[in-house]
């Protein structure tokens, strides 16, 4: 079947929950051959279309294209609008067998003319020797200053925080919504950690309280919870969800609740004696796919632990609330 299941496809999926963006074939215009593995190299690419989004790069080593002939697998590298999934370019390899698409990079100011570079590979161009195609890609100025907008993020990176090639100010002006206060930077690169929720006193004679270590960048992904002041040796659960609340809960107050997502709750752990608690978050592994959290996310967090002195025999802390950002 030459157009069988291992031809291969490009999905675009949500950051957000998952949910299917689009779907991108292999380069239109193409014919194709069995295990020609589209999408199997790809790269992102500077905004090219100048629509706010960054494009990107699909080699297909495996393809062929009719103008070269029916029996000749050159290879084919797809440029696509990130925003749409359309194809806005093909590149096509020189001879039968060459590989062509087989890796593709990006590369920046590599000819030095203050442009980026799109890399293309063909591994098996001259029996096996080797061949490396470099496409300088045009120089884009969104912000109209005379300067391209890859040498100014390569002076100073802050100019594009989310590092996905385009001057923040340009996105900003595109769509103003991604800068809801109106302070000139991004709401995604915006970390914020926020404690509410007054917790009561346990049998410890103290509130436990929750902070944290390390940073709230989905990036970075090192972010510890801590619950301190908890009664000594007793079980407990750090949790979170999309919404606050205040209910009457046990001994303290319940200050999350599931909003339109879930509660999400990991292992239990135990105080140690100190009264201390802690939980390590895994941002790449989340507990369930609608709990995964993603730059520019707010998330609400508390601890839940017994307290076996006490006469509701369960307490929580107060809580954090967390805006993650890249």
């Amino acid at each position: 079947d030459w157009f069988g299941p291992d031809q291969g496809e490009i999905q675009m999926l949500s950051g957000v929950d998952g949910s299917l963006v689009y779907r991108v074939p292999v380069p239109a215009g193409n014919h194709h051959t069995f295990g020609q593995e589209s999408g199997g190299s790809m790269c992102e690419l500077p905004d090219l279309d100048q629509d706010g989004y960054p494009e990107f790069a699909c080699g297909v080593d495996g393809a062929f294209d009719p103008a070269v002939g029916s029996s000749s697998v050159t290879g084919v590298v797809g440029i696509y609008s990130g925003s749409s999934g359309t194809l806005l370019e093909t590149l096509i390899g020189e001879h039968d067998g060459d590989g062509f698409g087989g890796h593709v990079r990006l590369a920046i100011n590599l000819t030095g003319v203050g442009t980026a570079s799109l890399i293309v590979s063909a591994p098996y161009y001259g029996s096996g020797r080797g061949r490396i195609y470099v496409y300088d890609l045009p120089a884009t100025d969104c912000d109209g200053n005379g300067i391209p907008d890859i040498t100014e993020i390569a002076a100073d990176p802050s100019l594009d925080c989310d590092g996905n090639g385009i001057l923040d100010s340009c996105e900003i002006e595109d769509d103003p919504t991604l800068d809801a206060n109106n302070n000139g930077i991004l709401d995604s690169c915006e970390c914020l950690v926020n404690a509410y929720c007054k917790s009561e006193p346990n049998s410890a004679g103290t509130p436990a309280l929750l902070s944290n270590s390390g940073s709230v960048s989905v990036m970075h992904n090192d972010l510890t919870l801590q619950a301190s002041g908890c009664p000594p040796h007793e079980k407990g659960v750090f949790f979170y969800g999309g919404a606050p609340a205040a209910l009457p809960f046990g001994d303290g107050t319940l200050c999350i609740t599931a909003g339109s997502a879930a509660y999400y709750r990991f292992s239990p752990v135990m105080t140690n004696a100190s009264g201390l608690a802690t939980q390590g978050l895994d941002l790449a592994a989340p507990l369930q796919l609608s709990g995964t959290i993603t730059p520019d996310s707010t998330w609400f967090f508390q601890f839940w632990y017994t307290d076996t002195s006490s006469a509701g025999g369960f307490n929580l802390s107060d809580a954090l609330e967390i805006r993650f950002c890249q």
